[in-house]
């Protein structure tokens, strides 16, 4: 970034207090995993000899510098059945509106193939940014060790001009034997990286409920819901067209 451009702004709007002043999206910085924190920075060969950690990793250091965080808003645990039982999974929560949904299977079947399903936590935020940016959507991998081999982030390319929801979403691998996951309070579930080599500058709103459907009108009235599957992209295209008519309307040009 050179010493005079603007930072990047990414506007993160969410309408609940408690996630709001507790969970707010924050740069990958703040969520340095404690494993990484307490190795040292050389360790030492059986033979004797000492080489650097992987706190010398630029690729890793560099990937926290960069990426901003959406934290898990509450417990949460996931209880992945048997891949005969009827159900899918279970899950429990103290968060009494935290939702859980799903994509139709028949939607992405050659990926899935006959064991694999997905899990999609509705999330409390929606994200805006007045740029064409688009953000690479990743798994936070050193922060999750324990779930690796039961829950896979689906990756991602986002622009938050055109695109608000952040649903997470996950691929769950079904097995013959049920296993449990548990994602603590605060811990990072996505990472964000910015396709562009400005510094994010996040913003946290708390809005009301009127007001995020007055700011987002246009996306639910597309079919923006956290149910709208996956779109098309002639859906797409016409999300785009009528971002940019939106723009135009609001812009003092004539």
């Amino acid at each position: 970034m050179t010493e005079n451009s603007k930072p990047l702004i990414l506007n993160c709007y969410t309408t609940d207090a408690i996630v709001y002043n507790n969970a707010k999206i924050n740069h990958a910085t703040k969520f340095m995993p404690g494993w990484f924190k307490k190795t040292p920075n050389e360790v030492k060969y059986e033979d004797g000899r000492m080489v650097g950690s992987i706190k010398n990793c630029h690729g890793l250091t560099e990937m926290y510098r960069t990426a901003i965080v959406i934290p898990c808003w509450t417990e949460f645990t996931l209880d992945i059945l048997h891949k005969d039982d009827e159900e899918v999974y279970r899950w429990t929560t103290a968060k009494r509106d935290f939702k859980v949904e799903g994509h139709p299977v028949e939607q992405y079947q050659k990926f899935a193939g006959k064991d694999g399903t997905s899990i999609k936590l509705v999330s409390p935020w929606m994200f805006q940014c007045d740029e064409k940016v688009n953000f690479v959507w990743h798994q936070p991998t050193w922060n999750t060790r324990d779930i690796l081999d039961k829950l896979t982030i689906l990756p991602a390319v986002m622009d938050f001009n055109t695109q608000h929801a952040t649903e997470i979403n996950y691929f769950i691998v079904r097995r013959d034997f049920e296993r449990q996951v548990v994602l603590k309070a605060l811990e990072p579930l996505v990472m964000l990286h910015a396709m562009d080599d400005r510094k994010v500058e996040i913003k946290n709103h708390l809005i009301t409920e009127e007001e995020k459907v007055t700011r987002f009108a246009w996306h639910f009235e597309l079919g923006g819901t956290s149910m709208e599957g996956i779109a098309s992209r002639a859906n797409r295209s016409n999300r785009i067209a009528l971002q940019k008519h939106i723009e135009y309307l609001n812009s003092e040009e004539e």
